[in-house]
């Protein structure tokens, strides 16, 4: 069976030398939270993401949620974001106390500011909303969001900017990786992400000292001294040995978004035309890094499960949109609201996408998609 998501055993068998040693190294230090190992990693992950600052945590939910956390925005101010992604961006905003406002997709499958305000004309300074006090583009699939027109936006409007950038680890828009266009930024390092833990992680980077300083107090509970909480914080501490295994694959992950990027070059050049397919736009500007790669088409369902008999595991990233998950029935939004999004939710297929394809398994993915009868 070819999966769309990483097969972790052929993975092991490449770093099972590093991945034994970090482990040995840690077990014999008896040093599990926080130690030198999170301290290593921080910093490497600063610097391959070019930023001043990074603080780990223990999952990427929690770090779009204290990196909002951090701001200190009025209670229940309005968030932006995007209704195609996973639950966690928005769930991230409730955490921090706020309220996620959604914005409808273009054919990138990004949030599209211009859709906003539809009704309005002129410029962003008409679109000044004073219940919006931050936005949360998701550079959804590795695909980079127009960060001009966001941080645009974000400066007319005097609004913060927190990138998600989950699925974007290594992605560059304008020759810089993304992550760095925010005032603060969250990444998630889930075992299937382009850089993932053999657990569960995330981390948070800026440029900015104090944002800095008040997310490494608010992960740990608020504690700005041993046994001192001054504010209301969380408890969200990579561990040991999830940063020691990071280390060592972070040396790899240029070298697999690369593989990514091959893979990606193939599917588009041999599916282009093929039935009703189509591929999220990718902008002039981005460099995307393909934590998946999707696919569109009105004949979704019976595609993948056409693929399934030729043992080809497919996936569908997102079927229920966030303004029609019932978790968000508070918010007040209804079927029609944001037309793209939902039109995609019906559409995307996930193919398989991970640097240990070999090239004949991609091969047979394209061989069987030209078989199906669209």
């Amino acid at each position: 069976m070819i999966n769309w998501f990483i097969d972790f055993k052929r993975e092991y068998q490449e770093l099972k030398a590093e991945i034994d040693a970090s482990y040995k190294k840690i077990m014999d230090t008896g040093i599990f939270v926080l130690g030198q190992e999170v301290l290593d990693f921080e910093n490497e992950f600063a610097k391959f993401t070019n930023s001043e600052y990074c603080i780990s945590v223990a999952n990427g939910t929690d770090a779009i949620a204290i990196a909002l956390k951090s701001l200190n925005l009025p209670a229940s101010s309005g968030v932006l974001t995007t209704p195609l992604t996973a639950t966690y961006t928005a769930l991230a905003v409730n955490m921090a106390g706020l309220r996620p406002v959604f914005v409808d997709i273009d054919d990138s499958l990004n949030l599209n500011l211009k859709l906003y305000f539809p009704h309005q004309k002129g410029g962003l300074e008409n679109k000044i909303n004073p219940e919006i006090k931050a936005i949360v583009p998701v550079h959804l699939y590795g695909n980079p969001c127009d960060m001009d027109a966001i941080m645009s936006y974000c400066k007319t409007t005097n609004t913060a900017l927190v990138e998600d950038c989950a699925q974007a680890h290594g992605a560059k828009y304008n020759g810089q990786t993304v992550g760095v266009f925010g005032d603060i930024s969250a990444f998630s390092f889930y075992p299937t992400k382009n850089l993932g833990a053999y657990g569960d992680g995330g981390a948070i980077i800026t440029g900015n000292e104090a944002l800095y300083k008040k997310s490494k107090i608010i992960r740990e509970g608020g504690q700005t001294a041993k046994y001192v909480h001054d504010f209301l914080g969380v408890n969200s501490r990579l561990d040991e040995l999830q940063a020691g295994f990071l280390k060592v694959k972070l040396s790899y992950l240029e070298k697999w978004n690369k593989r990514r990027k091959e893979i990606a070059n193939y599917y588009k050049k041999e599916l282009l035309g093929v039935g009703d397919l189509t591929f999220p736009k990718v902008l002039q500007k981005s460099d995307p890094v393909f934590h998946i790669f999707a696919v569109l088409s009105k004949n979704r369902d019976r595609l993948a499960d056409f693929l399934l008999q030729k043992q080809i595991k497919t996936a569908i990233h997102y079927p229920i949109p966030l303004h029609l998950q019932k978790c968000f029935s508070y918010l007040g939004y209804k079927m029609g609201d944001f037309p793209n999004a939902e039109k995609a939710s019906q559409e995307v297929l996930t193919l398989p996408m991970h640097p240990y394809l070999a090239d004949s398994e991609v091969e047979h993915v394209v061989t069987s998609i030209k078989e199906f009868e669209f």
